[in-house]
């Protein structure tokens, strides 16, 4: 095998053994986020305005809390004290977080949480859901109260999810891809992660992917596999729980042919080389949840810097030529 620039010659492949046995691993990130599904529909309060002061809290600094408040208290939360307000103030000792709600007209409630066993990017949204807790607590009878959740569950979700929010900042995503090249003419079977992060409309990312074949030849086995980077920029829209998105990319990677011979003409051989290709992609989304989102995506791309490999009495291994990818996975946002 060779590369474009490589010298011609026969090779013959190794089998890949568990070539076939692609885990359909974002499976387990649906699980993960599936726990996070499950919560009450609540009504908007409409009660006091609630002015929120913090000491020195390094488990959860203020600044990091302050967003989740917004999210939580909406109007009600003021930027400066005023006459009838519900007071709350933060305090930490280390790990340990105080939060004390004061009005004039009733005794102070105070609530502890230890933070020590949760991840540091988490306990600003911890702190904030506390808040929030004490918060609805102190509304008058008349106002419907947020049903009591755990504080890990992260910001509160009604029944249908507001569109605004479905679209966090970083997104973790695991999916299972096929692939094809067109001078090939058969499947790369793979799976990937994805890490991305989005800004108003605009959504900015990167792959990482691994894909494996094995092939069958009149001389012997060979085996295909192949790992990439693919960063990528994409403009997306939504209507209520669907999104769709269109953007572009490049892939930049490396694919090896490697192999056995089982016939006593043949000679074993491999060709490692690095291969790269501009893409256009395509894709539609479905948030679960304000956490959890189901993506299908399309790829198509025109391979610049391709890599050949040449098997005796068989076809071909060619990384070349128009590329084609599809993608199923499950996003979870943080």
């Amino acid at each position: 095998m060779r590369s474009r620039c490589a010298k011609r010659w026969p090779v013959i492949a190794e089998p890949l053994g568990a070539s076939g046995r692609v885990a359909v691993a974002f499976v387990a990130l649906v699980a993960l986020a599936a726990a996070r599904a499950a919560r009450a529909q609540e009504s908007k309060p409409a009660g006091a305005p609630v002015y929120v002061e913090a000491g020195s809290c390094p488990a959860a600094p203020f600044e990091q809390v302050v967003p989740f408040l917004r999210i939580e208290l909406g109007a009600r939360l003021l930027s400066a004290p005023a006459a009838g307000a519900l007071r709350v103030r933060i305090d930490c000792s280390q790990d340990q977080v105080l939060v004390s709600a004061i009005a004039a007209d009733s005794a102070a409630r105070i609530q502890r949480l230890d933070l020590a066993a949760a991840p540091s990017s988490l306990r600003p949204r911890i702190v904030a859901l506390q808040v929030a807790e004490i918060v609805r607590e102190r509304d008058p009878p008349s106002v419907p109260a947020a049903p009591r959740r755990a504080p890990i569950a992260g910001p509160a979700a009604s029944a249908e999810p507001d569109p605004e929010r479905l679209e966090p900042g970083v997104q973790l995503q695991l999916f299972a891809q096929a692939s094809a090249f067109e001078r090939d003419g058969r499947w790369l079977w793979g799976a990937g992660l994805r890490l991305e992060y989005s800004l108003f409309a605009l959504r900015a990312g990167i792959d990482a992917v691994l894909a494996t074949r094995n092939d069958a030849s009149e001389l012997g086995t060979d085996r295909v596999w192949s790992a990439y980077l693919a960063p990528h920029v994409a403009w997306l829209v939504r209507a209520s729980r669907t999104t769709a998105r269109v953007g572009v990319g490049h892939t930049i990677g490396v694919a090896r042919v490697s192999g056995e011979s089982t016939h006593p003409l043949g000679v074993a051989g491999n060709v490692t080389g690095a291969w790269a290709a501009p893409f256009a992609l395509a894709g539609v989304g479905y948030a679960i949840t304000a956490a959890l989102r189901l993506d299908l995506r399309a790829e198509a791309g025109w391979v610049l810097l391709p890599v050949v490999g040449e098997v005796a009495r068989a076809r071909n291994v060619e990384i070349a030529g128009l590329w084609t990818n599809v993608q199923l996975g499950a996003a979870l946002a943080f």
